[in-house]
């Protein structure tokens, strides 16, 4: 005889959901992507790139120095990850001087010198590509990136650093 009088509940099939990332979200992280090359080769050149465009190409410039980190030996051949890691070096060293300058003169826009419009170009477009092929690739594996990168840019006090990602080596 049971010791419990209570009926037993009837069993229902719990669905399994998987998850995913779905196509428009993955569209909308290609299209900022694609907006910061935009911006990079638009607004750069003319003195109109503003405070938010600078602080998309630091998120981008954080976020593919992490990617790189992680998977430059399973996407890049030897030369091309010692190139992608000179450029990302020069590429933090523009924008923190490109940054400083303009927070040093009180001005509205970023305005680069020449050698440092040359780098930023030069490595947006090695970079772009490749992210784009990463993010249609594996799209979690991007985002867990993303939250790697804020997480390496954001202070105890909850404050914002700019651009921190130079080198992991």
């Amino acid at each position: 005889m049971p010791r419990n009088k209570k009926p037993r509940k009837k069993f229902t099939c719990r669905r399994i959901e998987i998850p995913r990332i779905s196509e428009e979200r993955i569209d909308v992280i290609i299209d900022t992507m694609t907006n910061v090359g935009f911006s990079v080769e638009l607004k750069l050149p003319n003195g109109t790139f503003d405070r938010d465009d600078m602080r998309a190409l630091a998120d981008f410039s954080n976020l593919t120095g992490v990617t790189f980190n992680e998977l430059g030996e399973d996407r890049l051949s030897e030369e091309d990850l010692i190139s992608s890691n000179e450029l990302q070096c020069a590429l933090s060293d523009s924008l923190t001087s490109l940054y400083l300058r303009t927070y040093k003169n009180k001005a509205k826009f970023y305005v680069p010198t020449g050698e440092e419009l040359k780098t930023i170009q030069e490595a947006v477009t090695f970079f772009l590509p490749v992210m784009e092929e990463i993010v249609k690739d594996s799209p979690k594996l991007i985002i867990k990136f993303w939250n790697k990168t804020k997480n390496l840019m954001t202070r105890p006090d909850g404050a914002y650093n700019g651009v921190k990602v130079s080198s992991y080596e």
